[in-house]
């Protein structure tokens, strides 16, 4: 028995190098690589009673992670094999979010049955504390965290809302300054409206 190692640099990206077995009159050819491979993103699912069985929103899209894999590649009598060696993660995924009723029997309680529309609107947030906030609203009930105020030429009061990284709420205000695509959100403390800030949304119009 013979054997013959043939240690060749090949000038390709990322792959090291060349062996050559020959061992019995068997040819053996094989060389290590490494590339860079997606990590496809999870997906989470989140129940919302709320909402009618059948009722999926997705909330946020899932992007891709990165690894890079070496492998070891070896081609038998013309028969290519390959066995991962080891690998290492470059940028972690990003789950997909989805929302999913959970809710049964709201057809005969007025609940929600699907999602008529789908806006891109400019979401700011208020609370009690701030001047000039009533804390009843346009439509005569108490303001409370899940009420929107919005432009009603857009949003008639009374809709129920799934707005982007707040829930749900009811279209139950209006505002001087809310005029067109934007969409005033109550929260519980002054403190949690500043984080908030204003931002960019995706506003679910439920019925």
């Amino acid at each position: 028995m013979s054997i013959i190692f043939l240690r060749r640099f090949l000038s390709l990206p990322l792959t090291l190098f060349l062996l050559l077995e020959v061992v019995g009159g068997l040819s053996k050819e094989g060389e290590i690589i490494w590339t860079i491979e997606e990590i496809p993103p999870p997906t989470k699912v989140k129940a919302e009673t709320r909402l009618r069985e059948g009722i999926r929103i997705t909330l946020r899209e899932g992007k891709p992670g990165l690894k890079k894999v070496r492998y070891e590649v070896v081609v038998v009598n013309g028969k290519e094999e390959k066995r991962v060696l080891g690998e290492k993660v470059i940028r972690e995924p990003v789950s997909r979010v989805i929302l999913i009723g959970a809710g049964k029997n709201l057809a005969s309680r007025g609940g929600v049955q699907r999602v008529r529309k789908v806006l891109e609107m400019e979401a700011t947030a208020y609370c009690a504390g701030a001047r000039g906030v009533n804390r009843v609203t346009a439509t005569g009930i108490r303001t409370e965290r899940g009420i929107a105020a919005v432009d009603s030429r857009v949003i008639k009061l009374g809709t129920l809302l799934y707005i982007e990284g707040y829930g749900l709420a009811l279209a139950a205000d209006i505002g001087g300054a809310i005029k067109g695509n934007k969409i005033d959100l109550f929260m519980e403390s002054c403190k949690e409206a500043k984080r908030w800030g204003r931002r960019k949304v995706k506003v679910y119009i439920l019925e």
